[in-house]
């Protein structure tokens, strides 16, 4: 009776009993409501479509909302019931007490107190209470980010110490390396889980023998359906619907009508063979739709394709015409069926490139900023290393930005005031005059009256600066245009300060606030990076801080 049946069976974990079934919960948030947000830490459930074709029964949540997370649990703990393998991979946000850690939603707030964290996030312990009952057939996986903004009495930001269950293996990383494990590895068949865990740099605990495997054969080609005998019966004919349905491509509808030319869903089959030859890359949007991918994974795949100079037209997490063109373009380059969709493997390999990209391109800045440094470094020792007014001035009239700017800025200022405290009253009191007038006429007003003067010098560089080209006012000023579009953040703001902190650049105070320092810091990280050198931020200095900040 039941002959529709599958006539290759996908074989992910061979010899395990007819009654076993393997499980995974995979829940990766990035995209923080309130927090700041996790990088990559929704990349993990890009291995969900790779699991499944593994034979895994795969419950899988991207940037989840507590009611998600708890439904999510609910989902796997049902799922777990019947013997089999259990995988759970956890990446996000995560905070801890001295007896439990806890991944929180995205949805938490910042201030999150013990009591929230026991109500809304997701406790480790219960987890592990989960994995111990499969030993030596449990793996968790945990990307660690940090809850950010202050946390109430007796919880810490990030994982605490995991507790040891017997039989269960358990790997720490970044979101990044934990993401990258998840894709790759884990869905491989005969991929050693301990070996590839040290290749990949990984944290191990727990029961972690050196032949694990989690996959032990490939699951083999898309199952083909058998042709029913139409005698069967209706039963048969809803099956047949049913995985034609599922199926959901025209080879699958098709069989159905050769089968049941008159049968009640022949109608159906052919329009849905119509719609699908009418929409060539529907498969392909459709396996791109199911990935669910938040904005901020789509606002970080946009940035991977900037970083690789495939323009998406904005950094926005909106896949329109600019940004489908770019994935179209990027696929052609590396042999892919050009769709303009993305699937998770596809997803993985450009986030690999792009990690690449930008390794090679700091390797060059480096290479590039030791060179200008080098120069710099030189012309410093022939001029503002003497510490005279010229030798100052001449520095910094090349090197407004250079290694010694800061200090020769202040030494100039010593050498001002003591020219101010030394200057006749006539002097003085013209130029106390041109200061408070600050303009170009008053200025010009003290070099007649004074043009030996001991505020000679600082008057015409002030002259200088406030007559600058029209072209380098408007430029300028389409500079302050581009950062205000970028609409950035003060949490934006602080970690663009922090980098350039990190690089060495010394942007002052990171509080968020950009003043003359960090203008300068800027304008020496865009220099170094063979970017438009303007001091203010736009999207390629975006995309180059950030492709830099996931480096560290």
């Amino acid at each position: 009776m039941k002959r529709i049946i599958l006539a290759a069976l996908m074989g992910s974990v061979a010899a395990a009993p007819a009654f076993a079934r393997d499980v995974a919960l995979i829940l990766g948030n990035g995209d923080y409501e309130e927090l700041d947000d996790v990088s990559r830490g929704d990349r993990a459930v890009a291995a969900e479509q790779a699991l499944r074709d593994a034979g895994f029964t795969v419950i899988a949540e991207a940037d989840a909302a507590r009611v998600e997370m708890r439904d999510a649990l609910a989902r796997f703990l049902s799922a777990s019931e019947e013997p089999g393998k259990r995988l759970v991979v956890l990446s996000g946000a995560f905070a801890h007490s001295r007896t439990e850690s806890y991944l929180l939603p995205v949805d938490a707030e910042p201030g999150v107190t013990l009591l929230d964290a026991q109500d809304d996030a997701l406790a480790l312990s219960t987890v592990m209470a989960v994995l111990a009952e499969t030993p030596g057939q449990a793996l968790l996986l945990l990307g660690a980010g940090e809850a950010s903004g202050e946390l109430g009495p007796y919880l810490t930001a990030g994982p605490g110490e995991t507790p040891e269950m017997q039989g269960v293996g358990v790997l720490r990383g970044t979101p990044r390396q934990i993401g990258s494990f998840a894709r790759r590895v884990l869905p491989e068949p005969g991929a050693q889980i301990r070996s590839e865990a040290e290749r990949y740099d990984l944290a191990p605990s727990g029961y972690l023998p050196r032949d694990m495997v989690l996959v032990t054969e490939a699951s083999g080609a898309e199952p083909v359906i058998e042709r029913p005998d139409p005698s069967d019966g209706d039963e048969a004919e809803a099956q047949l619907w049913s995985e034609a349905s599922r199926r959901d491509n025209i080879d699958a509808y098709e069989t159905y009508l050769r089968v049941y030319p008159e049968g009640p869903h022949a109608a159906e089959a052919a329009q849905a063979i119509e719609a699908l030859r009418a929409e060539p890359e529907r498969e392909a949007r459709l396996t791109e739709e199911a990935l669910d991918l938040s904005r901020n994974a789509r606002r970080e795949i946009q940035r991977d394709l900037q970083l690789l100079e495939y323009d998406t037209r904005g950094i926005d997490g909106i896949f329109g015409p600019g940004t489908r063109q770019a994935v179209a373009r990027w696929q052609a380059a590396n042999g892919l069926a050009e769709t303009s969709y993305l699937t998770g493997n596809q997803i993985a390999m450009l986030d690999d490139q792009a990690q690449a990209r930008a390794t090679e391109l700091e390797e060059e800045a480096r290479r590039r900023q030791e060179e200008q440094e080098r120069r710099d470094r030189a012309y410093w020792d022939e001029t503002g290393a003497a510490g005279d007014e010229a030798g100052l001035r001449s520095y910094l009239d090349r090197y407004p930005d250079g290694v010694y700017a800061e200090v020769a800025q202040e030494r100039l200022d010593e050498i001002v005031e003591r020219q101010r405290q030394q200057a006749e009253a006539r002097d003085r009191e013209a130029w106390v005059e041109a200061e408070t007038r600050d303009s170009v006429e008053g200025y010009r007003d003290y070099l007649e009256g004074f043009p030996e003067g001991a505020f000679a010098a600082t008057a015409q560089e002030r002259i200088d600066r406030m007559t600058r080209p029209a072209e380098e006012v408007q430029a300028e000023e389409r500079a302050q245009q581009r950062e205000a579009a970028l609409g950035m953040n003060q949490t934006t703001w602080r970690l663009v300060e922090d980098r350039l902190e990190k690089l060495g650049l010394k942007p002052g105070r990171v509080d968020g606030n950009f003043d003359l320092n960090t203008r300068r810091a800027l304008r020496r990280y865009q220099s170094a990076r063979n970017l438009q050198v303007t001091g203010y931020m736009d999207q390629d200095t975006v995309v180059r801080l950030l492709a830099d900040a996931i480096l560290r």
